[in-house]
C-alpha cells in the first residue's frame, strides 16, 4: 500500500456504483434506489486502486460469495464452476475545491454466473429487490431466475455535484445479459435490465458536504467551527425497468416489471455518530411488477391473455420510515 495506491484482497464489495460504494452510514436516504440492486455485491476477488488530486480508478476480479452449505451441496452436486467477473471504476473530478466538487464516473462489469446454491438453476441470473424498503418485504420487479444465460455485462454512469450545503448526484445503469441462443425460444436470447435515479440535498444549517477523493464518493458531512446539529433536507426521483419486449409485441417476454418512486428524506444529525432519518416513499408500480406473478394486478380471458384496458397500472403504495442510526 502506497500514498496513492492500494492493493486489496478478501471478500469485498466490487467497485461499481457511487450510491453503491456509498456505505449505509454516509447515504443520504435510508435505502438506496431501485437502479443500484444491479450494482455487484461482496465478492471474493482481488483488487488494485489508485488515486490523486482528481482521478480516481479502481479495477478487480472476483469470484464466488463465500460459499454457504447450500453452495457446497451444489458443487457437490453437479460441480458448477465457481464462476468469475472482472470489474472496474474510473472517476475523474475536474472541479475539485474545499467544498465545492463535481464529480463524473463511468464503470463496468463483465460476469459469468456464478455458483447457486442447491435448488436453483445453473448458468443463472436474477433482479429481485424490495420496493425501496425493509417495512414490505415484498420484491414486485422480480425477474425470477433467467436461465441459459452465458455472461452479463454491466455499465454504469456517475454524475454529481456539490458547492457547500448544497448536493446533486445522479446514476444511469444497464445491464445486458447474453443467454444461449441454442436453448431458449427466438429472439429471447437477449435481456436488458435498466435504471437510474437524480436525488438533491440540502444541509440547512452548521455544516457543509465532504467529497473523499480516495474513494471517490461523498463521505461524512463536515460541521463548521466545530458546531453540531445539523438539519437535511433530501428529494429523489428513481426509475427501474426489468421488461424485455419483443418487436412489435405489447406483453413483454420478461415480464419483470417497472416501476418508479419519489422520496422525501429529512434527517437532522447530531453530532458525527449518531443520525435521526424519516423518509417518505411513493412507489408506483406497471403491471408486470407483480412479484413472479403473486401480485397480479390485471384481467385475463380463458386463454390466460391480458385483456385490462391499456393504461391501468400495477400495485402503487407510499411508506414511511424513520431510523436512528448510531456508528463509532
Amino acid at each position: 500500500m502506497g500514498k496513492n495506491w492500494q492493493i486489496k484482497a478478501g471478500n469485498f464489495r466490487e467497485p461499481f456504483s457511487l450510491e453503491t460504494m456509498t456505505t449505509s452510514r454516509y447515504i443520504t436516504f435510508m435505502e438506496r434506489p431501485y437502479s443500484t440492486e444491479m450494482a455487484p455485491s461482496r465478492h471474493l476477488g482481488v483488487a488494485y486502486k489508485m488515486f490523486f488530486n482528481k482521478i480516481f480508478f479502481e479495477a478487480g476480479v472476483f469470484s464466488s460469495l463465500i460459499a454457504n452449505d447450500l453452495m457446497r451441496d451444489q458443487n457437490k452436486a453437479k460441480g458448477t464452476n465457481a464462476g468469475w467477473s472482472v470489474t472496474g471504476r474510473f472517476a475523474f473530478a475536474p472541479i475539485k475545491k474545499d467544498k465545492h466538487v463535481l464529480h463524473l464516473g463511468i464503470a463496468s462489469s463483465y460476469r459469468v454466473p456464478k455458483l447457486q446454491e442447491i435448488g436453483d438453476p445453473e448458468n443463472s441470473f436474477r433482479y429481485g429487490e424490495n420496493a425501496e424498503t425493509e417495512i414490505n418485504r415484498k420484491k414486485y420487479i422480480d425477474t425470477d431466475w433467467v436461465t441459459h444465460c452465458q455472461t452479463k455485462v454491466l455499465l454504469g454512469t456517475e454524475l454529481a455535484y456539490a458547492v457547500k450545503n448544497f448536493r446533486v448526484q445522479g446514476e444511469y445503469i444497464r445491464t445486458s445479459i447474453k443467454r444461449d441462443s441454442t436453448k431458449v425460444p427466438e429472439g429471447e436470447d437477449r435481456y436488458v435490465l435498466k435504471g437510474f435515479y437524480i436525488m438533491g440535498a440540502w444541509l440547512i444549517n452548521n455544516a457543509d458536504y465532504y467529497y473523499n477523493m480516495g474513494d471517490a464518493e461523498f463521505s461524512q458531512i463536515d460541521f463548521r467551527n466545530n458546531k453540531k446539529g445539523a438539519f437535511e433536507v433530501a428529494l429523489r426521483y428513481s426509475f427501474m425497468d426489468a421488461n424485455t419486449f419483443k418487436d412489435g409485441e405489447d406483453t413483454p417476454w420478461m415480464p419483470g416489471g417497472s416501476g418508479e418512486s419519489y422520496t422525501v428524506g429529512v434527517s437532522y444529525y447530531f453530532n458525527y455518530n449518531v443520525k435521526l432519518m424519516l423518509n417518505y416513499a411513493y412507489m408506483n408500480h406497471d403491471r408486470w411488477a407483480d412479484g413472479k406473478g403473486a401480485y397480479k394486478t390485471f384481467d385475463v380471458n380463458a386463454d390466460g391473455q391480458d385483456i385490462t384496458p391499456t393504461g391501468q397500472g400495477g400495485i402503487d403504495f407510499s411508506t414511511i420510515q424513520a431510523r436512528i442510526l448510531i456508528a463509532f
